[in-house]
């Protein structure tokens, strides 16, 4: 019986496009939301933005190591 399940597995295509979303979106925060001046005038948002930017950082990391 085969398995007809795309392959998520660190070194697979599947997993090279998460790592490939975590660093797209990683910059898309950091571009389009941490700069924007909505957020840039409200201390709690722009911390908050910081952070989503950040964990989108160490996500791409972390799949990093285990991928490449």
């Amino acid at each position: 019986m085969t398995d007809d399940k795309p392959d998520f597995s660190p070194g697979s295509l599947g997993c090279h496009e998460a790592l490939h979303m975590a660093s797209f979106l990683a910059g898309a925060v950091e571009d389009e939301l941490c700069e924007h001046p909505a957020i840039l005038l409200n201390l709690e948002w722009k911390a908050l933005a910081r952070d989503a930017s950040d964990k989108l950082v160490e996500l791409y990391n972390a799949i990093g190591r285990s991928h490449l």
